[in-house]
This record gives structure tokens, C-alpha cells and sequence, in this order.
């Protein structure tokens, strides 16, 4: 869990770069209640809103570790063709194995399907329920939010929240 961990901060330091570090709700701790901006790191950065928080966490958290792969080493993994999850091995197959266990679903497509993928492109939120802060597990990357102009709720990563400046 630990190099999930350090990843996951690596994720959450790079969706920063978009805007000032200090601003990320992942370094001053935003509030319930608070108005903040998603933020991506790019036009075609995205993440997965969801109705649930075990939704949330399954589908950004794999789509997160994918990313990472890719991004280290050029190279996407097999697929499960039964689950649709990569095909990992030691602490990254148990973790998305938990994952997947959690968010109640058949499979990663049908997982996806019930999310809706939105692009990362700035927009308002209201906070309703944040990431406990001593536990940042990718069990516990996912914040529910208000959408300010259509009023719907759902889970996304708190790693793409940032403080209004």
C-alpha cells in the first residue's frame, strides 16, 4: 500500500502543476461546505464522477495506476478478460483486487459505464464529505461534490480539488 501511497501523492502533485500547489485542497485541507475549482493538468486530462464513493475509488484509482504505468514506462498492462482490471502482480493486484471487491461491480466496463467520464476543465463544486486526512489509502481518494451550475452530486478525486484564489 505504501507505493500506492507514493504514487497516489505523485498523481495529486501533478494535477497541482495546473494550478498553485498551494491552492490543492490535498495540501491546505479544504473544508465541507467550501466552493472550490476541479482542475486538471491538461485539455485532455479526465476523471470519472460517480454516484458512489467505492465507484469513484475503483474506477480513478485503476485509471490512475494505468496512467502511472504508462507514463513510467511507455507500456499498458494485460487485462483480465473475465474483470476487465489489469493484470497485476504482489501489493498492485491486491489493491485493485480490494478495489474492485468494494465497488460491488461485475467488471472495470460495467464499473465505467455507471460513472460518467467528465473532463477535467475548470468548474465550481460545492464540498459535501471530504477524505479522511490521516488516511490516505486509495481506498480514501474520493470527495463527494455539488456541481454549482446543475446542482448534481457525485464522487471524484479530491486530488483534482483546488481552493478558489
Amino acid at each position: 500500500m505504501k507505493l500506492w501511497l507514493g504514487l497516489s501523492a505523485l498523481l495529486c502533485a501533478l494535477n497541482a502543476s495546473a494550478a498553485s500547489f498551494e491552492q490543492a485542497c490535498t495540501q491546505r485541507q479544504c473544508a465541507v461546505g467550501e466552493i472550490v475549482t476541479i482542475q486538471g493538468n491538461g485539455p485532455k486530462d479526465f476523471y470519472y464522477a460517480c454516484p458512489t464513493k467505492a465507484l469513484s475509488n475503483y474506477t480513478n484509482g485503476v485509471s490512475g495506476m494505468l496512467e502511472m504505468q504508462f507514463s513510467l514506462t511507455g507500456r499498458r498492462p494485460r487485462f483480465n478478460r473475465i474483470t476487465g482490471d489489469p493484470d497485476y502482480e504482489g501489493e498492485s493486484s491486491y489493491t485493485v483486487a480490494q478495489l474492485h471487491e468494494d465497488a460491488n461491480v461485475p467488471t472495470f466496463h460495467d464499473a465505467i459505464r455507471i460513472c460518467r467520464k467528465t473532463w477535467a476543465h475548470a468548474r465550481r463544486v460545492k464540498i459535501l464529505s471530504v477524505p479522511a486526512s490521516n488516511d490516505q489509502s486509495l481506498e480514501n481518494m474520493s470527495a463527494f461534490v455539488q456541481d454549482a451550475r446543475s446542482q448534481q452530486r457525485y464522487w471524484l478525486p479530491y486530488s483534482y480539488l483546488f481552493a478558489l484564489q
